[in-house]
């Protein structure tokens, strides 16, 4: 008796309240795109050397395949798999030869690339060891191979190491690299190779760059200084050099803060340092100590921090400019020393001091040689010199003593406000000298009729 099997017929697609609805066809393969090329394959290639026997000129048509950008070791790798299959067995081992031949000469294309590029590459253990470094390496670090390659960056072997351990893996960071005594701006990216057992270096030295930036610096007008994460200054211009007492050279290596000594501008210094570690740009004034002088200088300070490409501040970038009324002082002296002319000097004067006080009135004095005496000269509104000699009071005579900082003067002249120097009365403006009642001379005939 004979059986006869067969397979179970598909559910209708009728079953149920709803019609049959007709078998659908079956997708179309992806569409290629207008105009783009082919996979590579090497297929052919492996044929053809199956075929021929010709080894060598399969190997170089792999080898120039492999350098083409869509194609890999991956994809020769799939290839030379469906070559085995097609071919059989007793090519099997030919094709294995031909694979790692192919593979050899590319790694060797390779380590001749590494060996020719102008940036520092190296391969490092696990725990940091330098096992193999180029010649552009090997240039600024000899005989780095069996050292620790974060001992090269003083300022922040500790980033270093956490980018070789992984918690920072594939970026760039600017640090400082220590060679030949000297510290050198880099850029360096590290991260693990081979699963992790050893890790990649490639550094970018960035001197060249940074000097060119320099040159740019030495010429401006302004002070210019560079502070690293630690403070530490790491350039100055040559007008920094100027204003803080020494040479570009004495500025190097010293602590910015060393240059602040009043507690409260400690205070305003130790806030800016944090705003910089939050990245912000910011303005204020301090008092700084030249290096070489015993007296200080009010400044303006525009801080700027400088990140490298991870996100981290590298660098700060500091201008400072003397204030305005420091630039006045000097202004006035030199006007002093070069005008002849008496109501030109006034005039200059005037311009100089009115945009740090504002006046109604003021008065040019010229003093007798015991400075007890004064008469007028020149007054903004005119009212025509004075041939009268007038007394100075005591409380004013400090001030034309000899020279004083703008800062003591106007705080001088506001503490006499009010008419201390006249305990008998209030000054008044039709004051000619002395009060009225006989008693201590009053102030009109000096300063009153400049308002600070």
């Amino acid at each position: 008796m004979t059986t006869t099997t067969s397979a179970a017929a598909p559910p209708s697609r009728s079953a149920g309240p709803f019609p049959a609805l007709p078998a659908l066809p079956a997708p179309d393969p992806p569409a290629q795109p207008v105009g783009a090329a082919a996979p590579a394959s090497a297929c052919p290639i492996l044929d053809d050397l199956v075929a021929s026997g010709a080894v060598e000129d399969g190997t170089r048509q792999l080898v120039a395949l492999l350098r083409a950008q869509d194609y890999s070791i991956s994809d020769l790798l799939r290839d030379v798999r469906a070559a085995k299959a097609r071919a059989g067995a007793q090519h099997a081992a030919l094709l294995d030869d031909v694979l790692a031949a192919c593979i050899n000469q590319t790694s060797a294309i390779h380590e001749a690339a590494v060996e020719n590029m102008q940036h520092g590459f190296c391969e490092l253990t696990a725990d940091g060891c330098v096992l193999y470094a180029n010649p552009a390496l090997l240039s600024l670090l000899p005989g780095c191979e069996g050292q620790e390659l974060a001992a090269h960056f003083p300022g922040n072997p500790d980033g270093v190491r956490a980018a070789l351990a992984g918690r920072a893996a594939g970026q760039v960071h600017r640090f400082d690299l220590e060679a030949g005594g000297q510290l050198r701006p880099v850029l360096a990216e590290f991260g693990p190779v081979r699963g992790g057992a050893t890790a990649y270096g490639l550094i970018t030295d960035l001197t060249h760059a940074q000097d060119a930036e320099r040159r740019t610096h030495d010429t401006a007008p302004f002070a210019i200084l560079k502070l690293d994460p630690q403070h530490r200054i790491t350039y100055a211009n040559e007008a920094a050099g100027r204003l803080l007492g020494g040479t570009p050279q004495d500025m190097v290596g010293r602590d910015a803060g060393s240059l602040v000594r009043r507690p409260k501008d400690v205070e305003v210094l130790e806030r800016e340092y944090e705003k910089r570690r939050q990245g912000e740009t910011s303005e204020y004034e301090l008092e700084i100590q030249p290096i070489n002088s015993d007296a200080p200088a009010r400044v303006v300070v525009r801080s700027i921090p400088e990140g490298d490409p991870g996100g981290a501040i590298a660098s700060t970038l500091v201008t400072l400019s003397p204030m305005a009324a420091e630039l006045a002082a000097q202004g006035i002296l030199d006007d002093v020393a070069q005008e002849t002319g008496g109501e030109r000097l006034f005039g200059r004067l005037l311009d100089r001091l009115r945009p740090l006080v504002p006046f109604d009135t003021a008065i040019l004095l010229i003093y007798n040689k015991r400075r007890t005496s004064s008469r007028i000269l020149f007054s903004k509104p005119a009212a025509g010199a004075n041939e009268l000699w007038i007394p100075i009071p005591e409380a004013f005579r400090s001030i034309v003593d000899g020279p004083k900082p703008y800062g003591d003067l106007r705080g001088t002249l506001l503490a006499t406000e009010g008419g201390q120097d006249c305990p008998s009365r209030a000054p008044s403006r039709s004051c000619s000298g002395a009060s009225s009642t006989g008693g201590t001379p009053c102030r009109s005939g000096t300063v009153t009729r400049m308002r600070c």
